[in-house]
């Protein structure tokens, strides 16, 4: 059934125009942490828009896996059944944040959540996210901000 709903909401939003995709972030989902597990997809960041071609983006729709470019940054990243997803909607003005300080925020409210079931993980400098060594990360961070 979450896959259904998922790939459901996927289709509705990215069928949107985008000026009422924006719409969808107002203040009425302010506040809002939504946890989910998506489908096999591969999203891609502004940073790499149009970059893929499409025998690569066929290559991945045969695997099974549906392929996704996002409003998000970063570059290409696997979502799929197992990796908990967590989407954060807040207005930063609403709790005095710079994007920074929220993203640093989220990186240590992670790395306190693996502490309690004794995973020990930190931030490396120079590398978004949160890692449990140089080499493995246990999350990874792609945001989105708007004015």
């Amino acid at each position: 059934m979450q896959k259904q709903l998922c790939r459901r909401r996927i289709d509705e939003i990215y069928a949107l125009p985008q000026a009422d995709r924006a719409d969808l972030s107002l203040r009425q989902f302010s506040d809002t942490l939504i946890l989910l597990q998506h489908p096999p997809v591969y999203t891609n960041g502004r940073r790499n828009h149009g970059k893929l071609q499409p025998d690569e983006i066929e290559r991945l729709h045969a695997l099974d896996c549906d392929y996704v470019e996002t409003n998000r940054g970063g570059e290409i990243t696997f979502h799929g059944p197992g990796q908990l997803v967590g989407y954060p909607n807040l207005y930063l003005k609403d709790h005095f944040l710079a994007t920074k300080c929220f993203v640093k925020g989220l990186e240590y409210t992670i790395a306190e959540t693996c502490a309690h079931f004794g995973i020990e993980a930190k931030t490396i400098p120079g590398f978004p996210g949160v890692w449990t060594s140089p080499t493995q990360k246990v999350a990874a961070l792609g945001t989105h901000v708007q004015r």
